[in-house]
């Protein structure tokens, strides 16, 4: 209860108070059509400021609710507008770029998500959805005007989401509590797994571009006059006389039994994703006859291989598992179904997925890159002066002459040494 009623009751109880005793002593007064008078005049202006003070806290509730209202819808639209300038400047270059999604992201979790309602929310992950299908199905055909079909179908994902923000400021058709203040609307809150899918969804699409410019990580800085370090980029390196045909990829296992099972004659490169799907997005768009590099660490490489194709098995929370394969590839897991419990191909399973990750009760899948060896050190050979963080990323075609070469001089079998140089134009 609002303090200045609780205040005038106080004072109404004192008057009433103050009325009694007077009413217990009449002979103080000559009539008692004089104490009614002072009963009725009281209780008059006592109504009147409970009624005045009722419609002035309504009044200004109502003021304050407005000013909060007006400032919500300010941030919204200034939410909404920064987003879109930067989702539209990603096609001003007429070129798009895994940095450039990032950092569409980054914006989206940092700033847009806290003006968005559930229903917008699905509206925006159905459009990121679209395109990634869209995006796969133009990158399953090979055009050769990829590029300007990617660019394409990225601007009709922009138009998706500006009509969706643009429905939110400015509805075609008034809503039936628009008057209802935005502070007291009933919260709807936005389930966990949405956003986690929302997250992936960006890095799904993002693996589709190239990252800007090929950049790099010098592990080896070299210095100039200054002292100052001197980070080094494709344009600065010598231009190579060597090139290759394919595209080369880089591809960092994740722990020893990667090796091992190379050891044992195994021809998959294999990792896990825990609920992303950005790295299996990628394995995907591996070709029969790309150059695969395996980066062991310590700033070695312990493999260079041609790609044959690739093979998911794919990890349901039911722990039921699906296999798919690119083509030319057998199916060696899930052969007679469409899905198997995972407990009842477990020893087919351990063949390919050797980290073991179908065990693990919140994978989601394991993605392999299916090889023929060109040339496998497991000591590995030194890289030329790069490294790439990531997990599987296209590797920079001078780099991959480089390196190469590496593999051609500390290989041994001169059958092999014969097979790397053919490679070469």
């Amino acid at each position: 209860m609002d303090k200045n009623i609780i205040r005038i009751f106080c004072y109404l109880g004192i008057i009433i108070l103050f009325v009694g005793m007077i009413a217990l002593f009449p002979a103080i007064f000559s009539s008692h059509e004089l104490l009614f008078q002072i009963v009725a005049v009281v209780l008059s202006v006592l109504f009147t400021a409970v009624v005045t003070n009722t419609l002035l806290t309504a009044q200004s509730q109502s003021e304050e609710d407005k000013e909060k209202n007006i400032k919500i819808h300010e941030n919204r639209i200034s939410a909404y507008s920064f987003f879109t300038e930067h989702m539209w400047k990603v096609i001003d270059d007429e070129r798009i770029t895994e940095d450039e999604i990032v950092g569409l992201r980054t914006i989206f979790f940092d700033n847009l998500i806290f003006h968005l309602d559930k229903s917008q929310l699905s509206s925006i992950n159905s459009a990121i959805s679209q395109l990634y299908k869209d995006l796969l199905e133009l990158d399953d055909k090979g055009s050769g005007t990829k590029e300007a079909g990617q660019r394409d179908l990225y601007i009709n994902f922009c138009t998706k989401v500006a009509n969706c923000l643009k429905q939110a400021v400015n509805p075609d058709e008034p809503n039936e509590n628009k008057w209802q203040p935005l502070m007291k609307k009933k919260k709807t809150d936005i389930p966990s797994v949405d956003i986690k899918e929302l997250f992936g969804s960006f890095s799904s699409i993002a693996s589709f571009f190239p990252e800007k410019d090929e950049r790099v990580i010098v592990e080896k800085e070299d210095t100039n006059d200054t002292g100052l370090a001197i980070t080094a980029t494709p344009s600065d390196q010598e231009e190579e006389v060597k090139t290759l045909r394919q595209q080369s990829w880089h591809f960092a296992m994740w722990d020893y039994d990667q090796l091992d099972f190379l050891d044992k004659g195994g021809n998959e490169l294999s990792c896990t994703e825990y609920g992303e799907y950005w790295r299996t997005n990628l394995v995907k768009q591996v070709k029969p006859g790309d150059l695969v590099f395996l980066f062991k660490g310590n700033k070695q490489y312990a493999g260079a291989f041609l790609a044959k194709g690739w093979r998911v098995l794919e990890y349901d929370e039911q722990r039921n598992v699906r296999e798919y394969v690119s083509e030319g590839i057998t199916k060696e897991v899930v052969t007679d179904a469409e899905y198997l419990p995972i407990e009842s191909v477990s020893e087919k399973l351990s063949e390919h997925d050797f980290y073991k990750s179908f065990m693990a009760p919140n994978s989601s899948s394991c993605a392999n890159i299916v090889v023929d060896p060109l040339s496998y050190i497991r000591q590995g050979v030194p890289n030329p002066n790069t490294t790439y963080r990531k997990t599987i990323s296209r590797y920079y075609g001078a780099y991959a002459v480089r390196l190469l070469q590496e593999f051609a001089e500390n290989e041994k079998d001169p059958e092999k040494k014969k097979r790397i140089n053919e490679l070469f134009v």
